[in-house]
């Protein structure tokens, strides 16, 4: 009996560390959420008939590239709708980004990105886009194609900046080509298993995929679950969470000490946040106005 009141105390204190780096990065990320949606609720909505002809303004300021100038990606109105939906509806906002993008895309041809334009990062597998036993991408409940990330195995530093920055446009668009279509709600779900994470990777290394995510693909992640968190986790938040936009923020999460892998992860997701999403109202594109 004295063992196992021994070895219960000893269980009690190895989580306690956990515990507290879990319930600290919960606090801080609920105090900017509730900021964010405080200034959401002041700006007011806009109406469907308002979307609907910011969009066309957005379309006439900023026309799309062909496609073969974007490595076969066809610009559409829901991708200018995300560009809008993340400034708020603000026409000249959205224009002044968007212009930014296409020529990014131009330049870095996205679309066509494959493994071997990044050789190192693909031989490492840090970043993984998992298949079920039919070879369809595994989702989560709500639908969501997962990307899982080990912070551990990621070594970017091997092979550079630049190369760095394809894999993760790369990664990037293998989740946009596993979205279900005609759901502008949707996105993808990237799992963060932040074991082994080293800090001295966060610039420019982690700069550099936030500001992709979020200059090159708004409202295309759905869902960001870390878990695993190291004890030192709390100081690193502290520096990125100011990198991050409203859209992104929203959407991350950190799961408890008891997640420990990718597989509990989407459990623990599904159980959690999955059925949370699945009864939000669908994300309507609004209709084109006439000329």
């Amino acid at each position: 009996h004295r063992h196992s009141i021994r070895t219960q105390r000893m269980m009690v204190a190895a989580t306690a560390p956990a515990l507290r780096v879990f319930w600290r990065c919960l606090a801080i990320l609920l105090a900017a959420r509730v900021a964010t949606r405080s200034r959401s609720i002041a700006r007011g909505a806009v109406g469907a008939r308002v979307k609907a002809t910011r969009l066309a303004e957005l379309a006439q300021l900023c026309p799309a590239p062909a496609s073969e100038q974007l490595g076969g990606e066809t610009i559409t109105r829901e991708d200018l709708a995300r560009f809008l939906r993340v400034h708020d509806w603000d026409v000249e906002k959205a224009a002044s980004v968007l212009r930014v993008d296409y020529a990014w895309r131009q330049q870095n041809r996205p679309r066509a990105l494959r493994p071997r334009d990044a050789p190192g990062a693909a031989r490492q597998g840090a970043w993984r886009a998992p298949r079920d036993k039919w070879g369809w991408p595994v989702r989560t409940a709500d639908g969501l194609p997962v990307t899982t990330v080990t912070t551990r195995d990621w070594r970017p530093n091997a092979y550079g900046r630049k190369q760095n920055a394809k894999h993760i446009a790369f990664c990037m668009e293998e989740m946009v080509r596993s979205m279900p279509r005609g759901r502008p709600q949707g996105g993808a779900a990237m799992l963060l298993d932040m074991s082994g994470f080293k800090p001295g990777l966060l610039y420019p290394y982690v700069k550099d995929g936030v500001d992709t995510c979020q200059r090159h693909y708004p409202c295309r992640l759905g869902a960001i679950i870390a878990f695993n968190l190291p004890s030192f986790f709390p100081a690193i938040w502290a520096i990125v969470q100011p990198w991050f936009n409203a859209d992104i923020r929203d959407k991350i999460c950190f799961a408890p000490p008891t997640v420990t892998t990718h597989e509990e992860a989407i459990e623990w997701y599904d159980k959690t946040r999955a059925r949370r999403r699945a009864k939000m109202p669908p994300v309507q594109l609004p209709a084109p106005v006439a000329n």
